[in-house]
């Protein structure tokens, strides 16, 4: 158990600090799904570091233009862990 989430920190890890330098091509096939992005917004992470995992998320959240969001098709969130907690509310009407 304890190996498994250190490779998903570490891939998360190294996801995060890669910067997005294609296209996002848009996904035409979805099925109903929950995403959900945990991002580290701490210090240790930067500023600049942080806005490369913002518009990396938004390119992904941006694939999905044309597929059916919400309720009944994809659904997105995120949680943000860092030095402070906080709520972060998205404005959304339904869950």
């Amino acid at each position: 158990m304890g190996h498994s989430c250190l490779w998903i920190f570490l891939l998360f890890l190294s996801l995060s600090h890669q910067a997005v330098t294609e296209q996002a091509e848009a996904c035409w096939t979805a099925e109903p799904a929950d995403l959900v992005f945990l991002v580290d917004e701490s210090w240790g992470v930067g500023q600049t570091s942080f806005s490369r995992v913002k518009d990396f998320i938004s390119a992904i959240i941006h694939s999905f233009q044309d597929s059916v969001v919400g309720s009944e098709g994809i659904r997105f969130g995120v949680t943000v862990y860092g030095d402070i907690p906080r709520s972060i509310w998205l404005g959304l009407q339904s869950w």
